[in-house]
């Protein structure tokens, strides 16, 4: 281990020279770290000086060196996997009603991780009952769910390969994800719970359940690669599973690898060789496929070498990112073979394969037609009408450019961009005669934040250019892997697929939305195909060869936050940040839910709603007794606050209603308002209960007013918001009452008052307050509210003090005592 170290640190600095020319790597090093590190530590004379040192002073430095770098080298084993290592403190956990209440987990696998663990622990308030976590994880974007079974809009691709899912309770136990071959890049986990009774609870007055989620990962890297150069074979030596990697160009289409000259313990040679061959492109390919995602089992080669034949295959190699190859022996022996990459480059084709092979295939027919009987003629015109094959290799394609916009999400994709264009639509041709690729790539944060949107436009050329055939395009919308043809090559192997025909106006256009895409390369394939317009019904066209050598297409690929910058009637587009990650959700309204507020299986009719807006604001009307009552007893300030409440409560539930909302000022001021008045009421309530003087009562006001003003805009949904005033009023009236009653030496106010006001209204206000706190629901939050609304009205008309009688002087009014109560 001291010699590898010291081999390491000989690497680095400029003694590698000297190294390699033979000298003792020890004392090469050594004079190294004199020079180049030692000079810093301990001053250029000391350094300098040592030149003259005896053998044994160089011996003694010599092994201090190695002591100091063995620990480095232990180290330097697990620090790989250590390094990736990583852990996320506890993150509070909320309930789900839409996608910005989830709580996003991020974590980044390192290239070359072979598998990785995902670790959760959730644990919630000890007062509680244990809850439910439900977690989704997911590769290159943002996981896209519905919990609450609510449908998409139309055109949205929702299916996602690298998606994992994980339910499990808040019992502060350990839960798994274990994922084979992990793609190297940005994971997001989405947690959340699911609230089924939707209560509102009183902030301050009862305890929350509050769910934490502990979470880390655990990545295991290679731990030796064996690198390879396309186009050279290279002799190896095997007695384990043994991982090769490789890099390639962007234009490389595919790659063929073949093993050969395979040797083992008995066999000089054999037909056969005793591995298993699994090549992958980006990822470490693995034996075990059960954790292994679908994509990554798709983009893998596998070839069994110990059943004879040829032993190799062909993969497609992932553009700007390593590719590895897994050989596995089959025996416990040592096993030697030769391994040869050979790349299949389209830059060495200045002729695209299609039109080589068409125009051999017209010579030739041609050719046949001159020299030909009815019988081989009837033969060439079968040959003409048969559709041809596509070529498998090489085809057209088209990158496009990123161009971003000013506004966040908003970005799009052109064909050769230039400075005056100011949309993202791109024209162009497509062959009719092999298919074409549009390949283009969404960048991290910002891109994968809102909603892609692909449209796309097949122009008609005409029934005089193309007769009674029309063109259809198949198309598929793929990630990270360039997508294949199906044997038949009438359809796309996997990913989203989509068409359009030039059968009707309707049928040329096509759209699809990708919600959160993934970060990284998108491939849009095109599949051209002609069919006969005979009218029929059957299943499958008839099809028949083009010909046309192309048709135009108009392709616009943009995105923008939430669906167009819009949530449809029902709904308001937000911007959310968590996690470190920014992204737009819509907030669904009258009981419309969905992605884009488009699923109204739940929304609330038009009269519910109505209903509900008029009950929310006319049930202030039950204020306006008390107002005119406050000022008939010339309480003048409380019948304000009075008036003030009930328009300030109007005007808040008109422009937070879901019906129509009429917004005077900001919704958060006009809340702001509703809050402040309705505290300000109870405090200027229990002031004019309360049996003191006028300065003192001025004084008391204006002060609590103000001081109410402040925790409102601290806290306006606090318990103690509403406690603390309520609490100090209700001490200063009882006070004021009991000298009251001490300096009159009899019950105060007096007992008609106490049955006929204080009591009713006391008990209205209480009756209101249970319901105000313990019984709201988001569904019932319009009937008790409004109920609310009522019971306090009634409650300030019972409870309000007669007319006092006011006194000359002022001092001895407030000194003998009001006459206010009889």
């Amino acid at each position: 281990p001291a010699s590898a170290a010291v081999s390491a640190v000989c690497r680095v600095w400029p003694c590698a020279v000297r190294c390699a020319a033979g000298d003792p790597p020890v004392v090469q090093c050594f004079d190294g770290w004199r020079r180049h590190i030692g000079p810093g530590l301990y001053g250029a004379a000391s350094m300098t000086a040592t030149r003259g040192m005896a053998p044994a002073s160089w011996f003694l430095q010599s092994v201090i060196l190695i002591v100091a770098l063995v620990p480095w080298q232990s180290a330097s084993a697990d620090m790989d996997t250590a390094a990736m290592s990583q852990s996320l403190e506890p993150r509070q956990v909320y309930p789900f009603r839409r996608y910005g209440d989830v709580t996003l987990l991020p974590f980044v696998v390192a290239q070359g991780t072979h598998s990785a663990t995902w670790t959760f622990k959730a644990n919630i308030s000890s007062h509680c009952r244990p809850d439910i976590i439900h977690l989704y994880l997911q590769y290159g974007g943002l996981p896209v769910l519905s919990p609450l079974n609510a449908s998409f809009p139309d055109g949205f691709v929702t299916k996602r390969q690298r998606l994992r899912s994980l339910s499990f309770p808040t019992d502060s136990e350990l839960r798994f994800i274990n994922i084979s071959s992990p793609d190297p890049g940005q994971w997001f986990a989405a947690a959340f719970t699911l609230d089924h009774h939707q209560r509102i609870l009183q902030k301050g007055l009862f305890a929350p359940c509050e769910v934490y989620l502990s979470s880390s990962l655990t990545p295991y890297l290679l731990d030796e690669v064996v690198d390879l150069l396309p186009g050279q074979a290279t002799t190896h030596h095997v007695v384990k599973p043994t991982y090769f990697r490789f890099a390639t160009s962007r234009e490389l289409w595919s790659l063929d690898f073949n093993v050969s000259e395979c040797k083992f313990q008995g066999n000089s040679t054999a037909d056969s060789c005793p591995v298993i061959i699994s090549a992958t492109a980006e990822v470490p390919p693995t034996a075990e496929e059960d954790a292994v995602d679908a994509e990554v089992v798709q983009r893998t080669t596998t070839v069994n070498c110990s059943e004879g034949g040829t032993c190799g295959g062909t993969m497609t190699p992932a553009v700007d990112a390593w590719n590895y190859i897994l050989v596995q022996p089959t025996i416990d022996d040592p096993v030697e073979f030769k391994i040869f990459l050979s790349p299949y480059d389209c830059r060495s084709a200045h002729t695209s394969p299609a039109a080589k092979s068409r125009r051999k295939e017209n010579l030739e027919m041609l050719e046949r037609m001159f020299s030909a009987n009815a019988t081989t003629l009837r033969t060439v015109l079968q040959e003409y009408l048969r559709v041809p094959k596509f070529p498998s290799s090489c085809w057209p394609s088209r990158e496009l450019a990123h161009v971003n916009m000013p506004n966040t999400f908003d970005y799009g994709y052109r064909l050769d961009p230039g400075p005056d264009e100011s949309n993202f639509t791109s024209g162009f041709n497509v062959s009719l005669h092999e298919p074409t690729l549009i390949t283009f790539r969404v960048f991290p944060v910002l891109d994968s934040g809102g909603t892609l949107s692909i449209n796309l436009h097949l122009i008609n050329p005409g029934k005089d250019e193309h007769g009674p055939t029309n063109v259809s395009l198949r198309m598929v919308l793929a990630y990270g892997s360039r997508p294949p043809l199906k044997e038949d090559q009438k359809s796309w192997e996997w990913g989203n697929k989509f068409q359009v025909n030039t059968s009707s106006d309707d049928n040329s256009r096509a759209e699809l939305h990708v919600p959160f895409p993934e970060v990284g390369l998108w491939y849009l394939g095109l599949l051209p195909l002609c069919y006969l317009d005979d009218g029929g019904n059957s299943s499958e066209p008839n099809w028949v060869p083009c010909e046309m050598e192309s048709v135009h297409v108009e392709l616009t690929i943009n995105s923008t936050a939430c669906l167009n910058n819009k949530c449809g009637l029902f709904g308001r587009c937000f911007q959310y940040i968590s996690g470190g990650m920014i992204f737009s959700s819509c907030y669904c309204t009258s009981g419309y839910r969905g992605w884009g507020c488009t699923d109204n299986r739940e929304a609330r009719h038009y009269s519910h709603m109505l209903t509900e807006l008029l009950l929310l604001t006319i049930s202030n009307v039950f204020f306006m007794p008390a107002v005119l009552l406050a000022f008939y007893r010339r309480h003048f300030l409380e019948g304000l606050v009075y008036l003030t409440t009930m328009c300030a409560s109007v005007l808040y539930h008109a422009c937070d209603a879901d019906l129509s909302p009429i917004c005077v000022l900001r919704p958060n001021v006009l809340q702001y308002c509703d809050f402040l008045t309705a505290v300000v009421s109870l405090w200027v309530t229990l002031l004019c209960l309360a049996e003191v003087s006028m300065p003192l009562r001025t004084l008391v006001s204006t002060f609590g007013t103000l001081c109410i003003a402040i925790a409102v805009e601290n806290d306006r949904t606090g318990f103690l918001v509403i406690a603390l005033p309520a609490g100090l009023g209700l001490t200063l009236v009882f006070g004021s009452w009991v000298r009251q009653c001490v300096t009159r030496r009899s019950c105060f106010p007096q007992p008609r008052f106490w049955l006929i006001s204080l009591a009713p209204g006391a008990a209205l206000g209480v009756v209101g307050a249970a319901l105000y706190l313990g019984f709201e629901t988001r569904r019932n939050y319009a009937y008790v509210h409004s109920a609310w609304h009522a019971l306090v009205g009634l409650s300030l008309f019972l409870v309000l003090p007669p007319k006092r009688r006011c006194q000359s002087n002022e001092t001895r009014w407030w000194s003998k005592g009001s006459q206010a109560f009889p």
